[in-house]
């Protein structure tokens, strides 16, 4: 179960934590839930898993915005 900063709610197939990003991948057909992270000194990106996250399962917030990023 997760929250996003801006108050939708949600689920994720992994271990979401605070400060987690719920991603919209062009094509995919559901958000992603992914983190930052250093390894050998470099910033990656690490795929918690797919998500569920209610008010934009139907491309609602790409309609709205070409880029949006939600903090969980």
């Amino acid at each position: 179960f997760l929250v996003t900063d801006n108050g939708r709610v949600g689920f994720c197939c992994g271990s979401p934590r605070p400060g987690d990003k719920v991603a919209i991948f062009f094509g995919a057909k559901m958000p992603f839930v992914v983190r930052s992270e250093t390894r050998q000194g470099k910033e990656c990106i690490k795929l918690i898993g797919e998500s569920y996250i209610s008010g934009i399962m139907q491309g609602e917030v790409v309609k709205e915005a070409r880029k949006a990023i939600f903090c969980v």
